[in-house]
């Protein structure tokens, strides 16, 4: 894809986009070191089994850094998170529930978009180590999106717990206290989640800058459908829940605060028609104000004739994760939810969010 370039900022907003480019053969769930630099991405193998590589943002030095995981080559690793310190990053790792013979769904069902069947796990920086930090029920249970505070004394992740309410299971949030105790990494006082009136879907995005809110998307609303949520921050301490987006007709996914505690750039179907097949709905990126106002749209993958149009009958924008000094996002856009197809793309802004 040509480099795309913006010579006009978006209109009544301060946020511009200057260039969006391929991050080398990357496809994945992505996190970005504010601390070493570098950048954790899980990316689709040939052999159909996502690892986890850490990489510096021109590409260079890449390592595997699931390579020596106990879980194993046949077994899906992703949505890496960097610890505050640049000395951990915890992910999402299949669990050892041996799939029945013919049910290769369970499989699919692992990989690190879905997060069933998946564990917490913990590595260091340089994959020598591995921890095992918290473990599901088989078949029930599984994980999304973990995410330490700014402090990084707590970690927030999404855990399936259910097989029903919705399509998709029934969800929760989960905060639990991080600690290292004679170089053994550990989680206590596990807490769980399910702010609003219909507890079906939470994913969970991440922290506000001052650490007493944690920042997440989910179908609240009774009647609304997990594929039509809304973006929300809950304060840890008051339980006051606000709803940023109040778009109970778009989708509305993976927020993530910027540098300056700000800004939140997110995902939106905003602008399309749902479609009833969910994985193969269209969105872009959008950024707002912390307190959700001032939305304003970032790409235009799904736009023909536009230079980041994708040339298919939908794009959709999903994870992203922002450099130390709130100058460029590093995000994923997939483009085909069956096979796995997606490209990771870095989006550079004119100046600091």
């Amino acid at each position: 894809m040509a480099l795309a370039l913006r010579a006009v900022p978006s209109a009544g907003y301060d946020a511009q986009v200057i260039s969006v480019m391929p991050f080398a053969n990357y496809n994945g769930r992505v996190d970005w070191s504010w601390a070493n630099g570098k950048i954790a991405v899980d990316k689709l193998e040939s052999d159909g089994w996502y690892g986890i590589y850490t990489v510096n943002p021109d590409g260079s030095d890449e390592r595997c850094l699931t390579r020596d995981c106990p879980l194993g080559a046949h077994k899906h690793k992703g949505n890496p998170a960097w610890h505050p310190s640049g000395k951990y990053v915890v992910f999402q790792g299949q669990n050892d529930f041996r799939v029945p013979v013919g049910q290769k769904i369970w499989d699919y069902l692992a990989n690190p978009g879905i997060g069933v069947n998946c564990d917490l796990w913990l590595s260091d920086a340089s994959g020598s180590k591995f921890w095992l930090l918290h473990r599901v029920p088989e078949r029930i249970g599984g994980v999304l999106h973990p995410h330490f505070s700014y402090k990084g004394d707590r970690l927030l992740w999404a855990e399936r717990i259910a097989r029903t309410p919705g399509k998709w299971g029934q969800w929760c949030l989960k905060v639990a206290d991080f600690q290292v105790l004679n170089n053994e990494p550990s989680l206590t006082n596990v807490r769980t989640l399910q702010p609003g009136r219909q507890h079906i879907m939470y994913e969970s995005h991440g922290w506000t800058a001052d650490d007493r809110a944690i920042v997440f998307s989910g179908n609240l609303e009774p009647g609304q459908k997990e594929s039509a949520g809304d973006i929300y921050t809950y304060d840890l301490a008051t339980e006051k829940l606000t709803n940023l987006t109040q778009t109970p007709d778009e989708w509305d996914e993976h927020a993530q605060v910027s540098p300056s505690g700000k800004k939140i750039v997110w995902m939106s179907s905003k602008g399309y028609k749902l479609p009833d097949d969910p994985n193969r709905v269209q969105t872009d990126f959008w950024i707002m104000n912390v307190d959700g106002s001032n939305k304003k749209r970032l790409t235009f993958f799904n736009e023909p004739g536009h230079p980041e149009y994708q040339g298919r009958s939908y794009a959709i924008a999903a994870d992203s994760s922002w450099n130390a000094d709130g100058t460029c996002l590093c995000a994923l856009v997939i483009l085909d939810t069956q096979k796995g197809e997606a490209r990771n793309f870095l989006i550079h802004f004119d100046s600091p969010q």
